[in-house]
This record gives structure tokens, sequence and C-alpha cells, in this order.
């Protein structure tokens, strides 16, 4: 069996203090492809020794902590070059092509680029990854996607409420990712905000062969720590960051 290497960029919702805005890299096969583009993401690349640019970024939704890491982007793009090739819901890409025109009227230089909507039920390719992007239930339009790379399947579920399409994928995933934004104890909280609990959230990759919870808020991050391990033999972890591994 072949392996994938998943950095884990960015792992925190919008403000947290030891966290950085949610970035997920995936890398097989001399490709990168970057889900969600937090504002790190581009300087965490940069670290990791991939390139800032990568193959394509995919949108989950339109919230500035998952896209304000593309200005950064195109501006470095216009000084060392490299196409920035977005996908993702269509209200994400409306947004994202103006932030990167804005990078490029700061840099007095085109950027090339390529935006390209995603519905729920569309597939791309992007060298060895097959995707496929499938509803999430936010507070405004929102996809989470599947991956699949080799034999290797991925699932990111970018924010959203606990889906069944969600928890019936991960039964087949190498690693699924899903947000915990909300401690247990805010359930209300998380349905008003189309947000998940942790315990949500455990229950949704706890049949996957690896759980990773992001998104976290402080309160979310205390108590995902002390959660129990998740069923079926897997492993449900809250992860440092950045942090990267090997999925085989």
């Amino acid at each position: 069996m072949s392996c994938l290497t998943l950095h884990l960029l960015g792992s925190g919702a919008s403000l947290h203090p030891h966290r950085s805005q949610p970035a997920v890299a995936l890398e097989y096969g001399g490709y990168v492809v970057l889900i969600d583009a937090g504002c790190a993401a581009p300087q965490r690349l940069e670290a990791l020794g991939l390139p800032p640019i990568p193959d394509a970024i995919l949108l989950t939704h339109k919230h500035y902590d998952h896209l304000c890491g593309l200005p950064m982007m195109a501006f470095i793009a216009s000084f060392r070059g490299g196409i920035l090739t977005v996908y993702g819901e269509e209200e994400a890409i409306g947004l994202a092509s103006e932030l990167v025109g804005l990078a490029s009227i700061s840099s007095s230089s085109r950027v090339e680029a390529s935006f390209t909507p995603v519905k729920p039920g569309g597939s791309i390719v992007v060298g060895p990854f097959r995707i496929e992007a499938f509803e999430a239930k936010h507070s405004v339009p929102a996809l989470s996607y599947q991956l699949e790379a080799g034999d290797l399947r991925i699932l990111v579920s970018g924010d959203t409420r606990p889906t069944t399409s969600f928890r019936e994928r991960a039964k087949q995933a190498h690693a699924a990712l899903h947000e915990a934004t909300l401690p247990s104890t805010l359930t209300d909280k998380a349905v008003k905000t189309g947000h998940s609990t942790v315990e949500e959230a455990i229950a949704q990759v706890s049949s996957a062969e690896v759980g990773i919870l992001y998104h976290l808020t402080v309160e979310s991050e205390r108590e995902a720590l002390r959660a129990p391990q998740g069923a079926r033999g897997s492993r449900v972890v809250v992860a440092p960051e950045p942090v990267t591994i090997k999925i085989c």
C-alpha cells in the first residue's frame, strides 16, 4: 500500500491563541492539494519545504478564516510566479476571486489564477487525486470533501453540523478530519451556528482508521483532549500544530 502525507497546517477556529485558521495539505505523487487556506497556510507550506502555491486549493465555504491565506498566496505568486488554481463552493469562489484581485492591485502585478465553482456531487481530478464534494450543513452554503489517491481515502468536513453522508463515508476512510468547534455543553449554540460539538465530531470520525478533530476553540480543545479514543479500534486525536502525519 502506498502512503499519503497529511500536513495539518491550521487547526483552530477563527481565533485561537495557539492554533491558526483551518488549512489541511495532502501530498501524494509529487502533488499538493490544500483544503481551505487559513491565514498561516503559505508560511506553513514554506516551512515544510513545500511550494507556497499548491497544485490546487479547495475551499469549503466563504467565511474569511477559511480563505484569508489566499491574498498572501496571490501576493507571493506576483513575484515568485505560480498559478492559483482554486475550486470551491460558489459563494466562496466569488469572494476568493475578489481577494486575489485586491492582492494583484497591491503588488501592481497580474496574478495568474483560475476559479471553478463546485456543487455537491461534483468531482475534480488533480494529478493522482480524485476529489468529490458533498454537502455540508453550515450557516452559509458549504462543502465537505472526499479525496482519494492510490487506495487511500481522506475526508475533510469543513464547518458543518454532523451529516449522515460524512459518517457513512468515514467507515471506508483511512483518515477523517471533522470540525469540533464547540464543547458538548453548547449543543444549542452549535445548532444555531452550524457547527459541531466535540461529542458530535467524535461520533462522526470514530469509524475511520484515524479521526482528527480540528477547527478548535480553546473550550472545545480542552474537552477534546480529555475525550476517550474512538470506536472499532480507531484513533481519535487532537494533533499539535503544525504536524505531519503519514497515512498508509
